[in-house]
């Protein structure tokens, strides 16, 4: 997250574990989901994609920081009534299964 508030492009290779599945969650939400591998060569290709025209990376670095401070992932106020009603939602879900 860091890296990409930083305006520096990130690309991830997709699996099984936390590190992977954490990125690719954050570049869904900012829209980035070509930065999002599912092997080794795929990684590597995207990487190079991204890293051979200088002027354009460039460029990207200055959007890029736009698209974070503007995407859901800095909305604070979004995300707490996110969780607010997702926390609802669990304890009617309770309270009906209880009879309550």
């Amino acid at each position: 997250f860091d890296a990409l508030v930083m305006g520096v492009p990130l690309v991830c290779l997709r699996g099984d574990w936390m590190g992977g599945c954490l990125t690719a969650t954050m570049l869904d939400a900012l829209g980035r989901g070509e930065w999002i591998t599912f092997d080794r060569r795929e990684h590597r290709e995207r990487i190079w994609q991204l890293a051979r025209d200088r002027q354009a990376l460039r460029a990207l670095r200055q959007e890029l920081r736009r698209e974070v401070h503007a995407s859901a992932l800095c909305d604070g106020a979004g995300l707490c009534r996110a969780l607010e009603q997702a926390w609802q939602g669990m304890i009617r879900e309770r309270h009906e299964r209880l009879g309550m």
